[in-house]
C-alpha cells in the first residue's frame, strides 16, 4: 500500500486535484507494488564489457543498481566521465571489488558464472586402447586455463576507471603433469598371448568375447591389483552371458558363463610373458585343449580368481582383439628387458578308469560314446627368460595333476549294464 500525503496552501481546489493527479501518474510511471515491496522499473542502463579470453570473446552485461545511478548518471543518463570520477575517489577508501558489487546488479553471480565457464582443467597425455583391435594409441596433452577472480576484478575496474570496456581478461595457463614423451615411455608392448575358439558354439564365443571386452583398455598402475571376477562382474544372464559348457566336479556340464576360463587363461598368458606379477591362478581339474598344461587359470566367482599386480614403475595398458577365430590380450607398459618363453613338460599320463556303460536312450546307438575317455596328466610349467638369444634365467611355475575323463559308452549287445 502506498500511502500520498499532499500539503499544499493553494486554495485553488482544482489546482490541487491537477497536482495530484500529475504525481500519481509519475509515481504509476515509475514503479509498481507487489506485496508491498516497491519494485523500480526506471530504465536501467547496462555496461557490456567485450571480455578476450585466448581465442575467445565474451560480452558480459551488467545492470547498473539504483543505489549507483546517482553517482554514474548525468541527466538521467549513465556516463563513463563520472564512473571514472567515482571509481576513482571510492577505491581510496573502499575495495575495488566491493565498489564493483555496490555498482552492478548480481555482479558476483556474473562474474563466478564467467569464470565457471572459462576455466579449463588441464589434461594429460594417456595411452589409450582402440576397441578390439590390440593396439593402443598416445593421446595428446592440453593446456588448461584457470581466471583468477581476483586478477579478473582487478582488471575489470581498471579498465572501466579508464573508460575501456574492450579488453583481456587475464587467465593463467595450467600445464598438465604429462606430456607425450612421458607416455612414450611406457608405450611398449611388453608381451602378447592367444588362444583360438574357431571351433568354439557361438554362445561361448560370445562368453569369451564378453568376458575380455572387460579388459580392453583397462590401465593398471604401479603397485595395484587387477582381479577377474571383480573387473567381470558375476556371469549372468541379465549381464548378457551365455549358456555353455562347464566343468563341475571333474566333469562337463552346461552352465551360464561357460568359456569364461579361456578368457582368464588367454589373460593369464599374456601376463606370464609381460613380466607381471601373478598374485593368484588355480589350474582345473581337467586339462584344457586350448592352452599347454601348466598355464590354464580357472576362475569362478566366489572362489577362484585371477589376480595380477603392476610390479613395474609405470601403468600398464590391457588391449584385447577378438575375431572368432582367436581371442588375443597385449599388455603395454614399459619395456621388457626379457622375452620371456613358456614351457610345459609332461611328468606322466594318467589313463582312465573302464568305460562306464549305459542303456541306450533314444536315438543313441550301441557301443556309441557318450563322454570319450581322455587321459589325464602331471606336469610342471616353467618360463624361460631370454636377453636377446641368450637364456640368462628360468623360472618353475607350476606343477599340476590333471585328471583322465573316463568313458561313458551306450551298451551293445553283448554288453551288460
Amino acid at each position: 500500500m502506498i500511502y500520498i500525503v499532499i500539503i499544499d496552501l493553494d486554495n485553488n481546489k482544482s489546482m490541487r486535484i491537477l497536482k495530484v493527479c500529475v504525481l500519481i501518474i509519475l509515481l504509476c510511471a515509475s514503479c509498481f507494488v507487489i506485496e508491498d515491496k516497491v519494485i523500480d522499473f526506471a530504465f536501467a542502463q547496462d555496461i557490456s564489457l567485450s571480455l578476450a579470453i585466448g581465442d575467445e570473446k565474451e560480452l558480459l552485461s551488467f545492470d547498473i543498481r539504483n543505489d549507483a545511478k546517482k553517482y554514474l548518471y548525468v541527466d538521467d543518463n549513465y556516463s563513463k566521465e563520472k564512473m571514472q570520477d567515482f571509481f576513482n575517489y571510492a577505491s581510496k577508501k573502499i575495495p575495488q571489488e566491493a565498489i564493483l558489487k555496490f555498482c552492478f546488479e548480481d555482479y558476483d553471480i556474473l562474474i563466478n558464472n564467467f569464470i565457471n565457464a572459462k576455466n579449463l582443467a588441464s589434461q594429460d597425455a594417456e595411452i589409450k586402447a582402440e576397441k578390439n583391435t590390440g593396439k593402443v594409441l598416445i593421446k595428446s596433452a592440453k593446456n588448461g586455463r584457470l581466471v583468477n577472480k581476483n586478477e579478473l576484478n582487478s582488471s575489470i575496474f581498471a579498465n572501466l576507471s579508464q573508460g575501456c570496456c574492450d579488453f583481456e581478461a587475464p587467465f593463467e595457463t595450467t600445464r598438465p603433469l604429462l606430456s607425450e614423451e612421458d607416455v612414450k615411455k611406457y608405450s611398449f608392448l611388453r608381451g602378447k598371448f592367444y588362444t583360438t575358439y574357431s571351433s568354439s558354439t557361438p554362445e561361448r564365443k560370445n562368453n569369451i568375447e564378453l568376458a575380455l571386452s572387460n579388459f580392453d583398455g583397462v590401465v593398471l598402475m604401479p603397485g595395484e591389483v587387477l582381479s577377474f571376477n571383480e573387473t567381470t562382474g558375476k556371469r549372468l544372464k541379465e549381464r548378457g552371458y551365455e549358456g555353455a559348457k562347464i566343468i563341475v566336479n571333474g566333469k562337463y556340464e552346461e552352465g551360464v558363463g561357460g568359456g569364461v576360463c579361456q578368457a582368464s587363461t588367454t589373460l593369464y598368458n599374456a601376463c606370464l610373458v609381460s613380466g607381471l606379477e601373478i598374485v593368484e591362478a588355480n589350474p582345473h581339474s581337467l586339462k584344457s585343449s586350448y592352452v599347454s598344461p601348466g598355464f590354464d587359470a580357472m576362475v569362478n566367482f566366489g572362489s577362484s580368481d585371477l589376480k595380477v599386480k603392476n610390479n613395474t614403475e609405470n601403468p600398464v595398458v590391457f588391449a584385447c582383439k577378438c575375431d572368432g577365430e582367436k581371442c588375443c590380450v597385449y599388455v603395454y607398459g614399459e619395456e621388457n628387458p626379457y622375452k620371456i618363453s613358456r614351457r610345459s613338460e609332461i611328468i606322466r599320463e594318467i589313463l582312465p578308469n573302464e568305460d562306464e556303460i549305459v542303456c541306450a536312450s533314444e536315438g543313441q546307438n550301441p557301443g556309441e560314446y557318450i563322454v570319450h575317455p581322455k587321459l589325464g596328466v602331471e606336469s610342471e610349467s616353467f618360463l624361460d627368460y631370454y636377453d636377446g638369444d641368450i637364456l640368462v634365467a628360468t623360472k618353475k611355475l607350476r606343477h599340476n595333476v590333471y585328471n583322465a575323463i573316463n568313458g561313458v559308452k551306450v551298451a551293445d549287445n553283448n554288453e551288460n549294464v
